[in-house]
């Protein structure tokens, strides 16, 4: 199988290895012909500007900015009824069918941990099924949950959980324990993602009940939780 992953965006670098390690042969489509950092060796990497026509591949996936999207003529240079999954997060399908009238098309999205098994994909659900087959051939995950068009955006936002839950540890590191923590120091505070996800669902997915919960008014805990939410 042959994929075209067409920039150099947040997702495209993990479904790049996702390819390779499925089998598949990945070229890579960016503005710049050289991989960025941590790019994988196995893949070809192409100027997207200087290809005049694609080469016929078995999938081609969009993981570039709209706006880049808009002001590049990708259209004319995929082959007709090539199948064509679109990552970009704020495209509709029926936009994108504007830029490619005559391919295949299905709208999805992905964690960056895609290339783990435990990586979270969902599609919509006007998606084309031949073109979200080709897509799961090279994912761990073999399967994605369908969501209404309507819900897409929704979905998308709530992917931005992770990149937030992150910030947070980070401001936990640097500011409530000084930044200089140990490796077994390190590793409690992010086994306690682990716990703040059982105290989650042990209040019934509600997680303001779940922080509520865990407060003794006046305690450490409710002291840094209010420092926190003064202080942002």
């Amino acid at each position: 199988m042959e994929v075209g992953i067409v920039g150099g965006g947040r997702l495209g670098l993990p479904i790049a290895k996702a390819a390779l390690a499925s089998g598949a042969k990945v070229s890579v489509l960016t503005r710049e012909s050289k991989p960025g950092p941590g790019w994988p060796r196995g893949a070809q990497y192409l100027d997207q500007d200087a290809v005049v026509q694609f080469p016929s591949f078995d999938l081609v996936v969009l993981a570039l900015p709209a706006q880049e999207l808009r002001r590049a003529t990708l259209g004319a240079k995929v082959p007709a009824f090539t199948p064509i999954a679109s990552a970009i997060a704020d495209l509709p399908l029926r936009e994108l069918a504007e830029h490619f009238p005559r391919h295949l098309l299905a709208r999805f999205m992905c964690t960056a941990a895609i290339v783990e098994e435990g990586g979270v994909i969902f599609h919509d659900s006007d998606s084309d099924p031949r073109v979200l087959e080709g897509l799961l051939q090279c994912l761990p995950q073999r399967c994605s949950q369908p969501v209404p068009s309507d819900h897409f955006d929704r979905y998308t936002r709530i992917l931005v959980a992770a990149p937030l839950i992150c910030a947070a540890v980070s401001q936990i590191q640097t500011h409530t324990l000084g930044g200089d923590l140990s490796p077994r120091e390190n590793q409690l505070l992010i086994r306690m993602l682990s716990e703040a996800e059982m105290m989650i669902r042990s209040n019934g997915g509600n997680p303001d009940r779940a922080l509520q919960s865990a407060l003794t008014p006046g305690g450490i805990t409710d002291r840094e939780v209010a420092r926190i939410f003064k202080t942002g």
